[in-house]
């Protein structure tokens, strides 16, 4: 028999996790870039955006794409950098279409309009790995009440490499368009039906809870990869408002 206050409990923990936490970053995210953008856009033209947030523009449309194709969607089209225009800002884009009686493509909705999230995480994540080993880490050990020291042989110039791409990645990549989030919002029921099931099936099966941590921890990967990026985010705000 399920208890239900545990039931409770792991539900709380999952969906404040990979729910709550993430999606108020990503719309914190997403507000602060698009007025980044229009400074931007306002202080050296349109064409400038594909210097500040070039690389960004393209992980953020590869993710896209690699979502739209992990579920079985048609591509149509695919634009990856667009020189953009006063009449056309398009950065660029993907187009896909799907079978409407098809759950598993009807969930790929939900996926593949905050695939640039995933994406631009995964790539900083993986950028963070290769140029500053052990930053990730040090920073959730610090959350966790562990043991952690960052590689103390980090060479100086791949920090500040680091801190550019991730720059360039936080102002062109995680702008997510209106499209974008009407297209989410296709598959987000399925997506929360789908936590629901899963949360209740290993309360049942793991009544301890244990699971939870695997849960938890992914949260504070994802919660600092956003946390990151928003404050860069934010610094671009703050010195383009300082400078203009």
């Amino acid at each position: 028999m399920i208890n239900l206050a545990n039931l409770g409990h792991n539900l709380v923990v999952v969906f404040f996790s990979i729910v709550i936490v993430p999606s108020l970053l990503t719309l914190g995210l997403s507000t602060i870039n698009r007025r980044n953008k229009q400074l931007i856009v306002n202080y050296w033209g349109v064409k400038s955006q594909l210097w500040f947030g070039g690389i960004g523009v393209i992980i953020h449309e590869l993710s896209h794409l690699m979502m739209a194709l992990l579920f079985g969607h048609k591509i149509t089209q695919v634009t990856l950098l667009n020189v953009p225009t006063p009449e056309n800002t398009t950065l660029g884009s993907v187009r896909h279409s799907w079978n409407e009686q098809n759950k598993y493509q009807q969930l790929g909705n939900f996926f593949i309009g905050l695939a640039p999230i995933i994406g631009c995480s995964l790539t900083l994540l993986g950028l963070s790995y290769l140029l500053v080993p052990g930053l990730i880490s040090s920073l959730l050990a610090t959350f966790t009440d562990t043991i952690d020291i960052v590689d103390q042989n980090l060479i100086w110039w791949k920090m500040i490499l680091f801190i550019i791409i991730s720059l360039n990645i936080v102002c062109g990549g995680f702008d997510l368009s209106r499209a974008d989030l009407s297209n989410a919002g296709l598959g987000v029921g399925l997506w929360l039906l789908f936590l629901l099931i899963i949360t209740l099936l290993l309360s049942v099966i793991v009544p301890t809870g244990s699971w939870l941590v695997i849960f938890t921890n992914l949260g504070w990967l994802i919660g600092l990869t956003l946390g990151y990026s928003l404050l860069l985010s934010l610094v671009v705000w703050l010195f383009l408002k300082i400078f203009s």
